[in-house]
């Protein structure tokens, strides 16, 4: 992944880390002599947007995963120690394909959240018109995490049987040797 994609992701992530410290920060009631009064802060917009934005990152993390898959697999871009599809009878067996039809699957899905901040449906006789639907920005962006670490993990997968058909393992950063080291030697292998 280049610098620059990933610093993006890491300033999406921050923004979204900020975006909850900010409304935990705003005050919800204030009080004066005539009694309670709302402050108005309860407008999830702020965070809404901020999760759409986590959202996006992911989504784009999840691409670029998927992508590399598709260069450990795809017989017309992988490096030419790999058999196809990661598997020794391609052709016969499907190897790691369907595993990157999932990864495939699950970033289309990322893809098609939208982008809930910015709809809203006005409620209650209209006095509420605009709404933020930060509760839908926050469940799609736990969704996207969850779709996110799968390709990835497909990724990884993919990674550790490519590395098997190399006599000696490559030299690795410090999380992804971590993660080889988790996938032994002859597996997981998807021969199916």
């Amino acid at each position: 992944m280049s610098p620059r994609t990933k610093a993006s992701g890491s300033d999406r992530r921050e923004a979204g880390r900020e975006a909850g410290v900010v409304e935990r920060r705003r005050p919800g009631l204030g009080s004066d002599s005539a009694g309670v009064l709302s402050g108005g802060n309860f407008h999830g917009a702020v965070l809404a947007m901020r999760l759409d934005y986590l959202t996006n990152a992911l989504t784009e993390l999840a691409a670029i995963s998927e992508r590399r898959t598709d260069r450990m697999l795809n017989p017309t871009l992988q490096e030419p120690h790999l058999p196809p599809f990661l598997t020794e009878r391609s052709g016969v067996r499907s190897g790691y394909m369907i595993a990157q039809y999932t990864a495939a699957a699950l970033l289309n899905e990322c893809r098609s959240f939208g982008r809930p901040s910015m709809d809203n449906t006005p409620v209650s006789g209209n006095q509420e018109d605009h709404v933020s639907m930060s509760a839908q920005s926050a469940y799609l962006a736990r969704k996207t995490a969850r779709n996110a670490a799968a390709i990835l993990g497909v990724e990884l997968c993919c990674g550790a049987q490519a590395a098997d058909f190399r006599r000696q393992r490559p030299r690795t950063g410090r999380r992804v040797g971590r993660g080889l080291r988790r996938c032994p030697r002859g597996g997981p292998k998807a021969d199916g």
